[in-house]
């Protein structure tokens, strides 16, 4: 069924509902035919049957496992009035507007059939939502059609639907056309029903714009149904019963219904007897007919001669057709309009190389051809279909010849290999965002100009393009007719002459002159941008809209909100603030007022840069709707393997090393700095050149300052190049520059840069703004001070003298590129999960997690702080439980961006009153749960359970309240105590996550008692942070259920801690190097062993300085260790540290990190210490001991290198080897920032977290579960 040529459709964006009116239903083959190609290409689907299957006796074997999968709607019934208004109810919370609508609908036309419509599609919405659908298809254009248009206004997930036949003749025209306006796209199965459905939609266009109608026929599997094989060895069709004996078979296969015409081929029968022809008719199928027609034969006495032989499978049905001489299929017009499309069974007749005689109905007639494929009568007519059936009975030639070539027919046209894919493929587009409706309002931005940011909408579409998404663009600047157009229709809409003769009215009589004109045409212009977005959408239906932001707009907001669909915004510059920076802001309150409020209304605000993440977070935008997608590049325009050769030779550069700069030549962009910083470089090299290519404003004094400084015969102004040539330019380049001068608040994600790297060539840019976060030597390129001309100079200079570096970096560059493809493919994606919120699909709703911990915020639990960020950002709802008050007055950075509400639980500050009501609430509120609860407590029989167990009463109560779904605590000791007990008497599943000291402190005694099992059984889930701390778990004497206990690393924000230095040497070079340590003063650190080995390279003469970063009750011990050693003038303690001077200061300055842990003497010990992952991803080489779970991101001689526990001089020689090695360091720093990459992702480990906590208990692992396919799992996290 499947061809192997053609591509699997294999979706990430939720399933398919097929809506069939019943389902199975033996005569609807090309109903299962459908679904069986569904499954054949990889699409998920769930099938929703409007009636139980009770009609047919027999089902095809094919159709069992579908039957299975398939949810049988309730009916509408008095007994379904409970279901149906709880899920109205339901519906309603959802979609309070829709649902309203759809309910008054139903009052205004209170008639049985609209109240039945309404119950299923209102059951249905329900469903779609539960079972995460993200398009619906009617299998027909009636029942099932009218329950999906009301399922999908009540949820607003798009549908289609398939028209047939009776469907389409039997139906008022008035409803069709609304359906097909609805719809997101119709498959007709004949061309006949698709111009008829074209017609209707034109005729009923003044009131329903028409919508896309597709033509896909129904296929037929024609290697399963062919000729015997008997047949096919004989090659002439002999061996047939009917061939070889005396009787041969008519076959007729459909039910016995009018327009099927049975009686017709009766009366046919009659006729050919009174020839005296020897013949046999078999009727295979059942009906409302049956029964008139037994009594019909038998009042012409052709028993003998007319056989019902009743229903038949797929595979009886080709035994008979490969038994028969020739099949017959009268179809006809009834009285009602009900007629045929093109019959399957006629379709398998012709593929088992039957002779086929049916009638001229235009449908028929696509697929037989009269004389050729086939025999067409007149329909009402049986003589004629007996002269055509005693034609092919007389003449074998004749009947072999047709057979043959029916085949043939089928095989080239209706073949299931090419049709089925087809119809597939329409319907696995629904499943993916196809269609994006761009709006941009902003008239500086000509769709069709050659500005960067005219580039940029052009590129993106273009990549949408080619992703097989369909655009529209609705603008306020299209752009000159003859430039480059987009791969979309471009609708230009702005403000009339009305409004701007208004807005110059009112500019002109209060005296602000053209900024209050522009302000006033801006909002003006919203009403032609939404007029005409609302019109392309009506016919066109977009799957998301998606906006340029431009001040004042609204129009794409106010679309979004009416269409239903996801608004994704993106924002390339804080434009109000560039407004009055440059312009002179007008109407400055309306103008802010409006960006705040288009912003949070946007369901995704993508920006171009880090900076516009702040801005966007300062204008009230919740951090999980914003994604940072800077500017691409396209690759088929910019590469390395551009026509470098006929530019230099062009412009006489044979032989030049050249620097090269493109964009427009504005002040902030630098170029000034550029010629003074290539004069000095030209003055020591005499074959360097310069190459401008971009016109501006600042050209003449460009030119200027060039002849100037004296570069003017050695410097090119090329002009403005066409972004078409742009790649051969630049491949001419050497080096490529970005010198930005030193700018505040450098918000932008310069293109140039994007193409520049793309070149593959190396890139002198300014450590401007994130710019110096973003690039660095790893990425190809080589950072200046901004500003600083000398400091361009030396890197010409030095690039110039060392080719090998710039093959070096330009092959770096390439490989770092970020195209318009990447960013196409992030929108879509990001858009999917937006629209699947506006879904109110299960998984994609807020999930709110309560955090149970001993203290927040800790200055030294940055993993918890940094868990609970990502959990946030990905919109995940946190509640933090502290059961102390935060005692410490340092605390680290971050901790100002958690949003998470703290609510602090003492335990000794809770009055007795307090306690009472808690309990009482409690108690009412599940009588038998609390009683369970109470008697476990007093069967531990220890005052610390008697403690906890009061308190959590305060813990459940509370997280009840505010909707906690899930308590999740950190630390298997008290914090999971806490929420055990909260658990047991609310109801809500716990879980925790086990570190270090609460599982090996001595204190808690985990080999000798049970506190731990109870608290791991009891659990739905518990979170190891190392394979070692699992096993320990496991290890401890008791069976853990597969899957209960999960390897989930604390992971870190790969932007956040990017790779500083890939060569494993500091960023900031000193003159001796800096062993650098960090953590809390405590036993298990080891930090004494690491004196003891300072000492040892103090007296080998090795030239070093150590500092240590951290406070806690060993300072003193620890300061009196160095006195004692003499170790003052190379120890230095920093006291503590905030993750932000250890990125930015600390980790730049070392040449190796120190982590000399051991295990404590009371048993304690390091988990996988944050500071070791944070050195490692920026690619500050490691020496660590193989405690705990350190070698799990640790490996000896591959991402760090490995000292016994306690052994200094160990130590000393691995910290010796890696400052002596550049070699070894940078093979360290590679493999470091690669073992970050795989397995401590905070953004992936912290996503399979809420994945784990989101499943229901028992697939957490209180009844064992296989994983299947839908199940991702990282490679990065390992379950046990």
């Amino acid at each position: 069924m499947t061809s192997p040529e053609s591509p699997r459709v294999l979706s990430a964006g939720g399933r398919l509902a097929y809506v069939a009116k019943m389902f199975p239903r033996i005569s609807e083959t090309f109903v299962l035919n459908e679904i069986r190609a569904l499954r054949c290409e990889g699409v998920p689907f769930r099938i929703y049957s409007i009636l139980p299957p009770s009609r047919d006796r027999r089902i095809h074997p094919e159709a069992e496992s579908l039957a299975a999968e398939t949810e049988i709607l309730p009916q509408a019934s008095w007994r379904g009035l409970p279901e149906f208004f709880a899920a109205t109810r339901r519906c309603f919370r959802a979609a309070p507007l829709e649902t309203a609508a759809e309910a008054a609908r139903a009052l205004l036309r209170p008639t049985p059939r609209s109240f039945r419509t309404l119950f299923r599609a209102v059951v249905l919405a329900e469903r779609l939502r539960r079972d995460e659908i993200s398009h619906i298809h009617a299998a027909w254009a009636h029942t099932p059609a009218s329950v999906a248009e009301i399922a999908s206004r009540l949820t607003r997930i798009p549908w289609s639907m398939a028209a047939h036949a009776k469907d389409i003749h039997t139906s008022d025209e008035l409803s069709l056309a609304r359906k097909m306006s609805s719809a997101r796209f119709t498959i007709a199965c004949t061309r006949h029903h698709r111009d008829l459905l074209e017609r209707i939609a034109a005729r009923q266009s003044s009131r329903f714009p028409p919508g896309q109608v597709h033509l896909a026929y129904h296929g037929v599997d024609t290697d399963y149904f062919s000729p015997a094989p008997a047949d096919e060895e004989a090659g002439d069709g002999i061996g047939r019963r009917g061939e070889n004996t005396d009787t041969p078979a008519i076959l007729f296969v459909g039910r016995l219904v009018l327009k099927k015409g049975p009686e017709l081929l009766v009366d046919a029968a009659a006729l050919l007897r009174k020839r005296g022809l020897p013949f046999t008719i078999e009727m295979v199928g059942d009906g409302p007919l049956r029964a008139p027609l037994e009594r019909y034969i038998r009042d012409l006495g052709l028993e003998d001669v007319v056989f019902l032989r009743g229903l038949f499978v797929r595979e009886e049905i080709r035994d008979v057709m490969r038994r028969a001489t020739c099949f017959a299929l009268p179809c006809r017009v009834t009285s009602h309009g009900d007629r045929d499309g093109i019959p399957n069974s006629l379709g398998e007749a012709m593929a088992s190389g039957l002779a086929v005689v049916s009638t001229r109905l235009p449908s028929i007639q696509e697929l037989v051809e009269d004389g050729e494929t086939g025999l067409l009568v007149p329909p009402e007519d049986p003589a004629a279909l007996a002269e055509a059936l005693a034609r092919l009975l007389g003449d074998p030639v004749e009947r072999r010849r047709l057979g043959r070539r029916a085949r043939a027919a089928v095989v080239e046209r209706f073949g299931a290999i090419h049709c089925e894919p087809e119809r597939v493929r329409h319907l696995a587009c629904g499943l993916e965002i196809g269609r994006v409706l761009y709006v941009s309002g902003d008239r500086g931005v000509p769709v069709r100009g050659q500005k960067g940011a005219s580039i940029h909408v052009r590129s993106l579409i273009e990549a949408w393009r080619e992703s097989g998404v369909e655009s529209r663009v609705v603008t306020t600047n299209a752009g000159p007719s003859q430039g480059e157009a987009p791969a979309a229709d471009v609708r230009e809409a702005r403000a009339g002459v009305l409004l701007t003769g208004l807005a110059k009215s009112l500019a002109r009589i209060l005296g602000s002159g053209a900024a209050l004109e522009r302000a006033l045409l801006r909002i003006a212009d919203n009403l032609a941008l939404l007029r005409a977005a609302r019109t392309c959408a009506r016919s066109w239906r977009p799957d998301i809209v998606y906006e340029r932001y431009a001040l004042s707009s609204v129009a794409g907001s106010l679309l979004a909100r009416w269409l239903g669909i996801p608004h994704v915004l993106e924002v390339n510059a804080p434009l109000a603030d560039e407004e009055d920076r440059f312009r002179g802001l007008r109407l400055p309150r309306l103008t802010r007022l409006l960006e705040r409020w288009v912003m949070r209304r946007a369901d995704l605000v993508g920006v171009v840069s880090p900076p516009l993440e702040e801005h966007a977070r300062r204008q009230g935008v919740p951090p999980e709707r914003i994604r940072v997608l800077p500017n691409g590049v396209d690759t088929r325009r910019f590469g390395p393997g551009r026509d470098r050769e006929r530019i230099r030779a062009r412009l006489g550069l044979d032989g030049a090393f050249v620097a090269g700069f493109a964009g427009t030549l504005r002040p902030w962009h630098g170029v000034a700095h550029l010629i003074r910083g290539f004069a000095s470089a030209a003055s020591t090299h005499a074959n360097m050149k310069l190459m401008i290519m971009g016109d501006g404003p600042e050209r003449a004094a460009l030119e200027s300052l060039a002849r100037e400084v004296g570069v003017a015969d050695r410097v090119a102004f090329l002009g403005a190049v066409p972004h078409t040539e742009m790649g051969d330019h630049l491949a001419a380049c050497d080096v490529l520059c970005a010198p930005y001068g030193p700018i505040e608040g450098f918000y932008f994600s310069p293109i140039k840069i994007a193409e520049y790297l793309a070149c593959g060539r190396p890139v002198i840019a300014s450590a401007v703004g994130h710019l110096a976060e973003t690039l660095d030597e790893s990425r190809g390129a080589v950072l200046t001070r901004p500003g600083d001309e000398d400091a361009i100079g030396r890197a010409l200079v030095s690039l110039a003298r060392d080719p090998k570096r710039r093959e070096s970096l330009g092959a770096a560059a390439a490989s770092s590129v970020w195209t318009w493809s990447d960013v196409a493919r992030a929108v879509l994606r990001e858009a999917a999960a937006s629209r699947a919120r506006l879904w109110a699909w299960p998984t994609a709703r807020p999930f709110t997690v309560g955090y149970v911990v001993k203290m927040f915020p800790r200055f030294s639990e940055t993993f918890i702080l940094n868990e609970i960020l990502e959990l946030e950002r990905t919109g995940t709802r946190v509640v933090v439980f502290s059961m102390k008050e935060p005692a410490e007055s340092i605390r680290q950075p971050g901790v100002d961006r958690v949003r998470a509400p703290v609510i602090v639980l003492p335990e000794r500050a809770a009055s007795r009153a307090r306690l009472a009501g808690n309990h009482l609430a409690c108690l009412l509120r599940s009588p038998i749960r609390y009683l369970r609860t109470l008697a476990f407590v007093r069967g531990r029989g220890t005052e610390s359970a008697l403690t906890k167990f009061l308190h959590a009463a305060i813990l459940a109560r509370t997280a009840t309240s505010l909707g906690v779904e899930h308590l999740h605590a950190h630390f298997a000791s008290g914090p999971a105590r806490q929420a055990k007990f909260a658990s047991m008497l609310s109801g809500i599943p716990f879980s925790f996550t086990a570190h270090a000291k609460d599982l090996y402190w001595s204190g808690h005694g985990h080999r000798e008692c049970h506190k731990l099992k109870h608290r791991i059984q009891r659990a739905s889930l518990v979170v190891a942070i190392s394979e070692h701390n699992r096993c320990f778990m496991e290890s401890i004497g008791f069976h853990v259920p597969r899957g209960r206990i999960a390897t989930i690393y604390n992971g870190l924000d790969l932007k956040a801690w990017p790779l500083r230095g890939p060569r494993g040497r500091p960023v900031v070079r000193s003159e001796i190097p800096l062993i650098l340590a960090v953590g809390r003063l405590v036993e298990k650190k080891g930090f004494d062993v690491l004196l003891e080995a300072a000492s040892i390279l103090v007296v080998r003469g090795t030239r070093f300085r150590c500092w240590i970063a951290g406070e806690g009750p060993e300072r003193e011990r620890l300061a009196g260790l160095v006195r004692e050693k003499n170790l003052e003038g190379w120890v230095e303690f920093l006291g503590a540290t905030p993750q932000d001077r250890l990125a930015a200061d600390l980790y730049s300055r070392a040449h190796v990190l120190a982590q000399p842990s051991i295990v404590a003497s009371d048993g304690d010990q390091d988990g996988i210490p944050t500071v070791i992952l944070e050195a490692m991803s920026v690619g500050l080489p490691v020496v660590a001991t193989p405690v705990s779970g350190i070698p799990e991101a640790v490996v000896d001689g591959e991402t760090g290198l490995i000292a016994q526990p306690g052994d200094p001089r160990a130590l000393a020689d691995a910290l010796s080897r890696v400052l002596a090695d550049d070699a070894l360091a940078a093979r360290l720093a590679s493999g470091a920032r690669g073992m970050i990459e795989k397995r401590f992702s905070l953004r992936e480990n912290a996503q399979h977290l809420v994945r784990l906590l989101r499943r229901p208990a028992h697939e957490l692992g209180l009844v064992g579960r296989e994983l299947t396919d839908r199940d991702p799992e990282p490679a990065l996290v390992e379950s046990s």
